[in-house]
């Protein structure tokens, strides 16, 4: 196999490992935010549904990455479909974690929440969220 494609997919096996303890550690850290002044238990679920989402496709990508390293192991060069393959799971992969990430800087971000995120904190309809002018930071 190719260095430089077996380094790619070891890569990503080490990514989808240290996943893990990050994954892990959410709910605990559910427990101490969920406390915060105007943090809202809707905003921590929307984002612990994205983490699950988001951790499958992650462990799925470093499991399919894993599979690699063992089916090429002793060859000389990694097959264009499973480069292809990779790379298309990777990419949603990237898209699912940045959703998660973005969906947990609205827990203590007002600023980055859309008209529904802002609705769930609020308690207004996401029209009238949405409608209502910023507040200025001056």
């Amino acid at each position: 196999m190719g260095r430089s494609a077996g380094s790619r997919l070891g890569a990503v096996v080490v990514v989808a490992l240290t996943a893990l303890p990050t994954y892990f550690t959410g709910e605990p850290a559910e427990k101490i935010v969920e406390r915060l002044p105007g943090v809202s238990r809707r905003l921590i679920h929307d984002h612990e549904d994205a983490a699950q989402t988001a951790f499958a496709g992650m462990e799925i990508a470093g499991g399919l990455a894993l599979l690699g390293l063992l089916v090429t192991a002793r060859a000389v060069q990694v097959p264009r479909w499973i480069v292809a393959g990779m790379l298309v799971v990777t990419a949603v992969t990237v898209g699912l974690m940045a959703w998660t990430a973005n969906r947990g800087g609205q827990i203590r971000h007002p600023e980055i929440r859309t008209g529904q995120a802002a609705a769930a904190r609020t308690g207004e309809s996401g029209t009238a969220a949405a409608a209502r002018p910023a507040a200025s930071q001056d």
